[in-house]
């Protein structure tokens, strides 16, 4: 089962979502991040000059295909926002676009999708076992987003942060996790004093 909406303006929620897959298409800006909604399956295009997608589901779910809509993309400016919060983990099949990725909860944030392109990303992961994993190729800042400035995993050893890029990894906002590793043919301009690492 699938719900697809189109909408060319703000789509609230007030009530949770429970379906197989969500598909979102058109200029809207999409916020349903006010309660615990159930989906398998994420893909939205939306094409608004401030389209931005907030997105709860505590149980964990999948950025993919949903018809002819591939994976994630809310465009590229900085007025474009794509915000996930989970206690059960995200993967992707398909790509993230988005000037702004935001990362909340808890478990394995696995997003290693070659083809995913964001200008900034901030995150914050709470608890053990907690891993957010992001590849974006053409580089990315770790900054401020909706609130949450740079990325936090809590300094234990079981938590971990990995990036990986083409380009150039800089910062504005400090990073701390339990372990952090590297990858990719790109360059990390990784220096504020304010980082933190267990390993």
């Amino acid at each position: 089962n699938v719900i697809c909406i189109h909408s060319d303006g703000p789509v609230p929620q007030t009530s949770a979502l429970f379906t197989g897959g969500i598909r979102l298409t058109g200029a809207a800006d999409v916020q349903f991040g006010a309660v615990n909604n159930e989906a398998v399956t994420i893909a939205a295009r939306l094409t608004g000059p401030t389209s931005s997608l907030v997105i709860r589901d505590d149980n964990g779910f999948s950025i993919g295909s949903i018809s002819s809509t591939a994976g994630v993309d809310v465009g590229t400016t900085l007025s474009n926002t794509f915000s996930i919060q989970s206690g059960g983990g995200v993967t992707q099949t398909q790509p993230i676009t988005a000037g702004q990725v935001r990362l909340l909860g808890t478990g394995i944030f696995s997003l290693l999708g070659a083809n995913n392109d964001a200008t900034v990303l901030a995150g914050s992961l709470v608890g053990v076992n907690s891993v957010l994993e992001f590849r974006d190729d053409n580089g990315f800042s770790i900054g401020s987003v909706l609130g949450t400035s740079g990325v936090s995993i809590a300094l234990d050893p079981t938590n971990r942060l990995s990036f990986q890029t083409n380009g150039l990894v800089t910062q504005t906002q400090p990073i701390s996790a339990g372990a952090m590793r590297m990858l990719g043919a790109g360059s990390y301009d990784l220096s504020a004093p304010t980082n933190a690492f267990g390993v």
